[in-house]
């Protein structure tokens, strides 16, 4: 009887000890895939402003018309 506690004590553990190893990770790779999706998007917002002003530069450059700015 004492060996069938021992191996119930030991089966509970186990299961809870992987439970716990598995949301971590999952709590850990769902913050990793919250940040880079805020990363690409402000990079994809950065490159949308450069693109504009180089736009509106080149507008300015071949035309001197100040509208462009």
């Amino acid at each position: 009887m004492l060996h069938v506690l021992r191996f119930s004590t030991v089966l509970v553990a186990f299961v809870v000890s992987v439970a716990g190893i598995t949301w971590s990770t999952a709590s850990a790779e769902r913050s990793i895939g919250t940040r880079t999706y805020e990363e690409r998007e402000a990079a994809a917002a950065m490159l949308d402003a450069v693109l504009a002003r180089e736009s509106a530069l080149r507008g300015w450059a071949e035309s001197k018309n100040e509208a462009f700015l």
